[in-house]
């Protein structure tokens, strides 16, 4: 099985960074993994290490992390790494940032009245009945190509 070349480990180069990692980290990346259905040796093939890497963070065994393999952990399992590190955190999703667009129509629905709230949900809804499938299907492989006729 291929393992995970280490970064700096040629002479010269900077140790790779270290994280410590707390009691409930075993927890965490244990929920993460269920929740995305990952078991161990799914997650060792993706993030290109042993498996036992993966289970010594799950019995808890490894006290420290390095910086790399933890962002590559929370990408592969979909969570964010603030969540996956700290104890604290409230939420495991990743943060997203909202585009230009998202923050014009909050701003716009927050001025709204409640009334006028239900009366935009609807719309909207309707909008999205009307427009163009985005996603190719096999029915529509090219959902927005124009058809020769």
């Amino acid at each position: 099985m291929p393992t995970r070349k280490k970064p700096g480990s040629k002479k010269g180069q900077p140790k790779p960074l270290k994280r410590t990692l707390d009691a409930g980290f075993p927890k965490r990346l244990d929920a993460a993994m269920q929740g995305l259905g990952v078991d161990a040796p799914a997650l060792a093939r993706r993030l290109k290490c042993s498996r036992a890497v993966i289970h010594k963070y799950l019995n808890g065994k490894s006290k420290q992390i390095e910086a790399l393999l933890l962002f590559e952990m929370a990408d592969e399992l979909d969570v964010s790494a603030r969540w996956l590190l700290l104890p604290d955190q409230p939420t495991m999703n990743k943060e997203r940032s909202l585009g230009p667009d998202e923050n014009l129509a909050l701003n716009i629905f927050a001025q709204l009245s409640p009334d006028a709230r239900g009366a935009w949900f609807r719309q909207g809804e309707d909008l999205i009945r009307l427009q163009p499938p985005l996603i190719a299907t096999p029915a529509t492989p090219f959902p927005n190509a124009k058809v020769k006729q």
